[in-house]
């Protein structure tokens, strides 16, 4: 929760993220992210990031003037260590999606063949009709 009593979530949390990069202080962002990840991974619940967030801090991490916002070298190792999770839940996110897609494929197929199977019945009754 901020300080206004609002959640955080991933969208405000690039956001921020974004901006402070555009500005060219990329540590002040993360100096603002790491106590999110912290008490996420403290309380047990999912940190307010996504994808979008773990390519913004790499990029982030990979800036050379950090330093100048409070944000050390000890505190890049804890971000990437909190990330893991983040890491670990995107990653089960785009297998479950995948797996989603993928039934929906076979629910497709299966259709499709429902369909030519009863238009191949109709075609043989009207036939059978004729004859």
């Amino acid at each position: 929760m901020s300080k206004e009593q609002l959640k955080h979530n991933a969208l405000t949390i690039n956001l921020v993220l974004r901006a402070t990069h555009e500005a060219g202080r990329p540590g002040a962002g993360l100096v603002e992210l790491l106590p999110l990840l912290r008490d996420s991974a403290a309380s047990g619940l999912p940190a307010p990031a996504d994808a979008d967030t773990l390519a913004l801090v790499a990029k982030m991490l990979s800036a050379t003037n950090l330093a100048a916002d409070g944000f050390g070298p000890e505190d890049g190792v804890a971000t990437k260590a909190l990330l893991r999770r983040v890491e670990a839940r995107v990653a089960a996110d785009a297998a479950r999606k995948a797996a989603e897609l993928q039934r929906h494929a076979e629910d497709d197929v299966a259709l499709a063949e429902m369909e030519k199977l009863a238009e191949v019945e109709k075609q043989a009754e009207v036939e059978k009709q004729a004859a």
